[in-house]
């Protein structure tokens, strides 16, 4: 099967997909609450962007603070909607009748974990972006970049892994 002969199923939430959407709504509820907290005692003038060595190297009004969970919520939206037709998504392997349901729930849950960590991590930069603004701490740290992207690799390569296994 392939594009649009892909059939569409109903693809039950298992324990871990159901956590790991609970991790990411969490992780917004979270980075809101850390900018009601804080708002108020944030300086006019936060970093709005990073360096490769983590170090801020440009700063903005404190409403670019705003823009973080603003982009988190669309993108977990946008994200979900993309949960809903994984019949409609690309595939490295081919989708048959034996393998698609397990095909379509793999799919489903590397999108859920991409969508909560990608949150938790904005979740880090925006605690890191207050507590700069009040000299708290002086940067990201020299292994966020690194760890960012092992987390992420990590994720998509034990996707491919299991769906390699299941295919």
């Amino acid at each position: 099967m392939t594009g649009t002969d892909q059939k569409q199923m109903t693809i039950r939430y298992s324990a871990m997909q159901r956590f790991v959407e609970a991790a990411g709504i969490m992780g917004i509820i979270v980075m809101l609450g850390v900018l009601i907290r804080f708002w108020g005692a944030a300086p006019d003038s936060v970093p709005e962007h990073f360096g490769r060595d983590g170090r801020p190297d440009s700063f903005g009004d404190k409403r670019i603070l705003l823009l973080m969970p603003a982009v988190s919520i669309v993108f977990y939206i946008v994200f979900s909607g993309l949960q809903r037709i994984p019949h409609a998504l690309n595939y490295i392997w081919k989708i048959t009748p034996a393998n698609a349901y397990r095909q379509y729930e793999l799919m489903r849950l590397l999108i859920a974990s991409l969508k909560a960590e990608i949150i938790w991590i904005a979740v880090y930069v925006v605690i890191r972006q207050i507590q700069i603004s009040l000299d708290i701490s002086d940067g990201l740290g020299p292994v966020f970049l690194p760890v960012l992207s092992a987390v992420l690799l990590a994720t998509v390569s034990l996707y491919l892994y299991l769906a390699y296994q299941d295919r």
